[in-house]
């Protein structure tokens, strides 16, 4: 894909505590795309086939809400353990947001408390060009999921979280 280096990927495991906000300033300030500028969105694998097949990924959220729901790393547990708890089914697409197609809004988990976490919201399709890796996102034998850690992109800047 132009402009992601082949053998890009993220992984399931622990997250560091840096500031989601403080490193991607830091890594857009050094020019790069880095792995912290990724949003992530769970779905199944035999969703996200589909939408290899059609060209298209589309979800009820999108119709009954307006958006797709995407996530951080540092989030993304949260929903998974609310909504997949034990299943093994699920897939994380790493998102290249300067990729996307429809506009992204970071809104409030809470829309009555503004003071609540933020999440990002795709306001349109999510044009299957903008996923960069999928990975399989597996829970703990007890059906927890933990925050992934997403491993450094060969050949950008940065660290691995």
């Amino acid at each position: 894909m132009p402009g992601w280096p082949r053998g890009s990927r993220c992984t399931p495991g622990s997250v560091s505590t840096r500031s989601w906000a403080r490193e991607r300033r830091r890594t857009r300030l050094r020019g790069g795309v880095g792995v912290t500028s990724l949003l992530l969105h769970m779905t199944t694998r035999a969703m996200y086939a589909e939408a290899q097949r059609t060209g298209r990924y589309r979800v009820a959220s999108l119709a009954a809400e307006g958006f797709i729901h995407l996530s951080t790393a540092e989030q993304v547990h949260l929903p998974a353990n609310a909504l997949f708890r034990g299943r093994r089914d699920i897939v994380l697409l790493c998102i290249d947001p300067d990729r996307l197609g429809a506009a992204v809004l970071w809104e409030p988990v809470d829309p009555a408390d503004p003071q609540s976490m933020r999440f990002p919201h795709l306001y349109g399709e999510l044009d299957i060009a903008a996923v960069v890796a999928v990975v399989d996102y597996l829970p703990a034998a007890d059906g927890s999921f933990a925050p992934p850690v997403i491993q450094d992109l060969p050949g950008q800047p940065g660290g691995t979280m």
